[in-house]
């Protein structure tokens, strides 16, 4: 026995030599939580007198009527280190089964999140959905943010399952409750949700929208602009459009939604309009979202680079628009990290990134290709030198063509 278990035995008898039941209660789930971790990078047979610790202490807050969906989720923890997923699944049946005569909501919600881990894995989306769907409903009624986050879960799963349309239909719902809530750590952020429906869009060849929640997942400007810019129609009117004026204006917008996430960064932001740029016939809001994920990776490249520490750097963004015979052409810099040959090869393919995990989706390239591409008759292209900086070119027709994609 080593001196950790020693100690937990300890304190087991311990607790038992308490009068109050809530102080009884606290030093179990201490206990048990303090047990369960210590062996979850070591686990072992000894491993269930944590378990066990826990059990006893869920008891003991459902003696006084508590909600515990923290201590429930240290219990699911356990029953994962000591790997008995049946004994978890039995167990979580029976308190659901429990606090749904009680009418413990709380707790409720919390057991219907866990049941349905088993479900998915065994590839039974209807059934594992349903209880995230189960869980949102529950947990409207006590705090409307872990809604949001079963609703998002179960889209993201009919997304994965390859059900876009009711994956839409229920990551709207998440979008829908969200909205009006307010600010969680002064700042609200729903990115999940929009990688999620980005994804649902591209499958069902909706490129503008998918582009849309694309960046939105990346921009992260306050609650009021990303719901302005979510509420752009991608099947707008074609009108005669200000490039200069459009190109400014999302500049303005990614520089704001990067300042917003690290307020100690500033970049040098230089601009080159034409003069006889002509207003170009055009759907405003779809290349409008091509320019704000080309200017928010310049801005990350070069944020990117600050942080390597590199001495004298100072970074710059630069947008440019000329007028070339019958196109007009758009030119977005920065001298950033740059990018290697072999990931220029591959920086227009559907779901490639060099973001870490979470911080892209790998569509917001592949996108803004089609949508310049073969939605409006143009080119994009990119020149980078890994080190030194990059440049994406956009070339337009003077007569937009009608949208293909």
């Amino acid at each position: 026995m080593t001196d950790y278990e020693q100690q937990f035995k300890e304190v087991v008898q311990l607790t038992r030599r308490l009068r109050r039941p809530e102080d009884r209660a606290y030093r179990l789930s201490y206990a048990g939580y303090q047990f369960v971790t210590y062996f979850t990078a070591r686990p072992s047979p000894e491993s269930a007198g944590g378990l066990d610790s826990l059990r006893a202490a869920v008891a003991a807050f459902d003696r006084l009527g508590r909600p515990v969906p923290t201590l429930l989720a240290t219990v699911a923890g356990a029953f994962k280190v000591l790997k008995q997923p049946e004994a978890r699944r039995a167990y979580f049946q029976a308190k659901a089964a429990q606090y749904k005569a009680r009418g413990a909501r709380e707790n409720l919600s919390y057991c219907h999140f866990v049941l349905d881990g088993p479900f998915v894995r065994r590839g039974d989306y209807n059934q594992g959905i349903s209880h995230f769907l189960r869980a949102a409903d529950l947990a409207s009624t006590y705090d409307r943010y872990y809604q949001v986050n079963h609703l998002m879960v179960a889209g993201y799963y009919y997304s994965e399952w390859g059900n876009p349309a009711k994956a839409l239909h229920y990551l709207r719902q998440a979008l829908a409750v969200w909205e009006p809530l307010p600010a969680r750590d002064g700042f609200k952020n729903n990115s999940y949700t929009y990688r999620a429906m980005a994804a649902a869009y591209r499958q069902l060849r909706d490129y503008p929208a998918a582009l849309r929640y694309a960046n939105l997942s990346l921009v992260g400007v306050p609650a009021d602009t990303t719901r302005s810019y979510a509420a752009g129609s991608s099947a707008g009117e074609r009108e005669p459009t200000d490039l200069n004026r459009l190109c400014e204006e999302y500049l303005r917008l990614a520089n704001q939604g990067l300042r917003a996430k690290d307020k100690s960064f500033n970049a040098a932001l230089t601009t080159d309009f034409s003069l006889d740029m002509p207003p170009v016939t055009m759907v405003g809001a779809d290349v409008g979202r091509v320019l704000l994920n080309l200017f928010t990776n310049a801005l990350y490249a070069v944020r990117q680079r600050q942080q390597q520490g590199e001495p004298s750097y100072q970074p710059q963004v630069g947008l440019r628009t000329l007028v070339l015979n019958q196109q007009v052409q758009i030119l977005v810099t920065d001298n950033g990290t740059g990018m290697s040959a072999a990931v220029q090869s591959k920086i227009f393919q559907p779901f490639f990134t060099t973001k870490p995990t979470g911080e892209g989706t790998g569509l917001g390239l592949s996108l803004s290709h089609d949508i310049i591409a073969q939605g409006n008759g143009g080119s994009l292209t990119v020149e980078s030198q890994e080190g030194q900086g990059t440049a994406f070119t956009i070339s337009l027709p003077s007569a937009i063509v009608p949208l293909q994609v």
